[in-house]
């Protein structure tokens, strides 16, 4: 890489947050191991599950991913899972990662792009206090 090439490197030593890794017991296609991020039984009103981000290799098994889990919600709750990849504009992704940092929203499917996502935003999310 050139010496021009800026590194930026952050911490996980936050206590709330952890990979997960689940085993895979349907097809990918179907979403449906991701099913343990929200209750089948939620409703409006009950606690909000944990914040979640989960990555994908494409935008489609991203956007495809948010929709089955939306559906999984209450209509007036689809508004808090979320997808975000390179075919959105610069400020959407921006928008999205903001969303989250600010509690707007809790779930994010992602592809890789997602560690790109405004490095003046990123930096401040970085410093909030864990908890």
């Amino acid at each position: 890489m050139p010496e021009s090439t800026n590194i930026m490197r952050r911490s996980n030593d936050c206590w709330n947050i952890a990979y997960a890794v689940h085993e895979m017991r349907h097809h990918q296609s179907t979403y449906v191991d991701l099913s343990f991020l929200i209750p089948v039984d939620f409703k409006a009103g009950d606690r909000l599950p944990a914040k979640f981000m989960v990555f994908f290799n494409s935008k489609r098994e991203a956007e495809e991913a948010a929709k089955y889990l939306k559906s999984r919600l209450p209509l007036q709750l689809h508004d808090r899972v979320h997808w975000l990849h390179s075919g959105m504009t610069s400020a959407s992704r921006t928008d999205e990662i903001k969303s989250m940092v600010d509690n707007e929203q809790w779930g994010l499917l992602l592809t890789d792009i997602g560690g790109m996502v405004s490095p003046r935003l990123l930096a401040k999310a970085t410093i909030l206090p864990c908890g």
